[in-house]
């Protein structure tokens, strides 16, 4: 058992106590039950599941209250109507307690759309900005579109830029806000309860500062006095952990300066106890939850090898933890969530590996499922609409981005892998939303440039072609780039044309015709044929009715000199 350092002052304990009748800040634990739904359904019953629900407590749909039932103090079932669900859209389903204390939870995303059985996601089309930082998305101007947070260093401090969304799947340009901390992790979250975002950046470096950026409402913020961590920051999670309605946050380091968390009582103005109620050996992105029932939240926590899971004892503080070795082993993120419909939480790790929970603060491995290398974020929820959820993450070994969609059963299908903005030294970082709202989640990237990844129902693949040496003015064998629909609904082809700069260079054909049906596919034959010595480029373009369009595949090869006959 690993050793334990507390850090508990009567004072804080006496103001706990004090403040025992407020009503906590509530939690949600995916999924959602149902987790999405097809347009049209009519109206039905949710089922949210969390910790810290009360008597009054009401599930927000969209900003907007819905008739809702206290079940328990761990689910609360809404009356969802008919007209919210007509088209397709992703609801933003939050949990409100009243006062005294109380306040909002963190969104979860309720996707509206028909479900596919596999995902696409087109990225080359969208307005990218040069940035390169951690990120966070949320409704920073309450106008009902996703914005994306960017934070990253600078000299001196930081910066956040906040990059607010059209609702079309763009961005506009950022508004920036100076930070005294260079930005090394960024959190979003309500720390004032005054219904706007704000946001919480830290250091993780030798000076381990920590800054609140309280939110104006409309993109821009009003940065507080930073304050010294004992710990490296590099996680950073907020939760009501001693259920006094005001946010707290966990702290957490897995680096070469420490592996350790701190949790800092909040005091529910943006600002939070200098004095860590609890420390515990470990660190990295933890999963958060009521694991045992008891309706206090619990801990697990990344160590780096293993899962160390902390049961909470309701004031800020923990027990000694009891540690777990997945399979497939844990890096830096864990999330708790429901993945196999029994009722009870689960862990995911980025190893990539499943804990299934036995509803006592114990957990099974299940075996795990497939080392896929270590990242720093894991995003849950329903990308396919089938009602099971899945998971998507970067690999910090590869700049890919896997998605694993779910089974249902706590197991996940092979991944469906695409390559993200990352680059060897900036590995690819990711967010969730549906930032078209056409009730397909999707994901934003920002390691290299801010880049929106849509989900689309055309793929193409592969994804460039290479001719190599081709001598000038003979034509190449030809390449096959296929287009595949995964959605059930066919898609108007508008155009497939060679443009660029030597377009004139490469030929196309296709079988396309004006529309690609549900689960069709067809076929883009490409030649090269150049006309001069030297390296040759240009794209080939498809122009379609999607979110996506137009998609372009690279083309590019190297014309050399005719061969000389010999005399």
């Amino acid at each position: 058992m690993k050793s334990l350092r507390f850090a508990c002052l009567s004072a804080i304990f006496i103001s706990t106590v004090a403040l025992a009748q407020n009503n906590p800040v509530p939690l949600i634990n995916q999924p959602l039950v149902p987790a999405s739904i097809t347009p049209g359904s009519g109206g039905f019953s949710l089922t949210v599941n969390g910790t810290g629900f009360v008597s009054g407590s009401i599930v927000d749909w969209n900003g907007s209250p819905r008739v809702t039932e206290v079940i328990s103090n761990s689910q609360l079932k809404a009356t969802i109507n008919a007209a919210d669900v007509a088209k397709a859209a992703t609801a933003r389903v939050k949990v409100v307690n009243p006062a005294p204390g109380g306040g909002s939870s963190s969104p979860v995303y309720f996707p509206i759309r028909a479900s596919s059985s596999t995902v696409a996601f087109a990225s080359t089309f969208n307005k990218t900005f040069p940035s390169t930082g951690v990120i966070a998305v949320r409704d920073f101007n309450n106008d009902g579109n996703l914005d994306v947070a960017v934070g990253f260093r600078e000299k001196p401090g930081g910066s956040v830029w906040i990059y607010l969304g059209n609702g079309d799947g763009t961005l506009k340009a950022p508004i920036k806000t100076k930070t005294t901390v260079p930005v090394d992790m960024i959190l979003a979250a309500d720390f004032n309860d005054d219904g706007k975002v704000d946001l919480v950046v830290a250091n993780s470096k030798s000076n381990r500062n920590v800054q609140v950026l309280l939110g104006r409402g409309d993109g821009t913020f009003a940065p507080k006095p930073a304050f010294v961590n004992h710990e490296p920051n590099n996680f950073i999670a907020a939760a009501d952990f001693n259920g006094d309605g005001k946010l707290d946050l966990y702290i957490g380091a897995n680096t070469g300066y420490g592996t350790d968390f701190d949790i800092l009582l909040g005091n529910g103005d943006g600002t939070f106890a200098s004095t860590p109620v609890f420390v515990g050996y470990d660190g990295g992105t933890p999963g958060i939850g009521d694991f045992n029932g008891d309706g206090i939240l619990d801990l697990a926590v990344p160590s780096g090898v293993a899962v160390d899971v902390y049961l909470g004892n309701g004031d800020g503080t923990f027990q000694s933890p009891v540690a777990y070795q997945p399979a497939d082993g844990v890096f830096y993120a864990i999330v708790a969530a429901d993945v196999n419909g029994d009722g009870k939480l689960d862990l995911i790790t980025d190893g990539f590996a499943v804990l299934l929970g036995n509803g006592d603060g114990t957990f099974t491995d299940d075996g795990g499922n497939r080392t896929m290398g270590s990242a720093y974020n894991l995003q849950v929820g329903d990308f396919n609409g089938d009602g099971k959820l899945d998971v998507a993450f970067a690999n910090n070994q590869t700049t890919q981005i896997h998605l694993l969609l779910g089974n249902g059963d706590g197991t996940f299908q092979n991944p469906i892998d695409f390559m993200g903005s990352g680059t060897a030294t900036f590995f690819s970082i990711l967010a969730l939303g549906d930032f078209n709202n056409d009730g397909r989640l999707d994901l934003v990237d920002s390691s290299s440039v801010v880049t929106v990844f849509l989900q689309d129902q055309l793929v193409l693949s592969p994804n460039n072609l290479n001719f190599g040496n081709q001598q000038v003015d003979t034509t190449s064998p030809p390449q096959i780039v296929t287009l595949t629909n995964v959605g059930s609904s066919a898609v108007k082809i508008k155009g497939i044309s060679v443009v660029g700069t030597d377009a004139g260079d490469f030929k196309q054909k296709n079988n396309c015709g004006p529309s690609v049906k549900g689960g069709g596919s067809c076929q883009i034959s490409v030649t090269f044929t150049p006309q001069s010595e030297g390296a040759r480029s240009a794209s080939l373009n498809v122009s379609y009715d999607g979110p996506g369009s137009p998609q372009t595949v690279p083309l590019s090869g190297t014309g050399t000199a005719a061969r000389r006959m010999s005399v």
